[in-house]
């Protein structure tokens, strides 16, 4: 009798677990996503939150995706690149649609007064949106 119990959970774990609905073979590629445009306010007060939004492509069909934001942070401001994963694998069938920024949102908060730099790294050598935030005493 405890064989055929012991024998019914091996059989329903190996069904279980033997049903992947991920592909074996899809694979995704992180790249740098080409931010057309920030807004952020032009003063804020120290020790507060406040938002950073983001507009540009992520990607030119369904396959493009975001992934994360790379932040560091110095004496001198914040430096923000996004990040996004583009599936690419034989046979990959991609979604028709455009996927945009729309204003996605980076919050963060500065604890000193004073004027700081925001700049965002899009693809190539050297470019960068920027644009400057004064941190004031609450």
């Amino acid at each position: 009798m405890k064989y055929l119990l012991y024998l019914s959970i091996l059989i329903l774990a190996g069904y279980l677990f033997s049903c992947s609905k991920a592909d074996p073979t899809a694979e995704t590629r992180q790249y740098v996503i080409k931010v057309d445009s920030i807004q952020l306010p032009d003063t804020v007060a120290s020790g507060h939150r406040f938002d950073i939004k983001f507009f540009g492509t992520i990607g030119i069909n369904g396959c493009y995706s975001f992934a994360d934001f790379v932040v560091s942070e110095d004496s001198t401001g914040l430096s923000l690149m996004l990040k996004g994963n583009k599936k690419v694998s034989a046979n990959q069938a991609c979604p028709d649609v455009l996927v945009l920024l729309g204003g996605m949102t980076y919050s963060h908060k500065f604890a000193a007064a004073g004027q700081y730099r925001i700049r965002v790294t899009n693809p190539g050598i050297g470019q960068f949106i920027q644009k400057e935030i004064l941190v004031v005493a609450p």
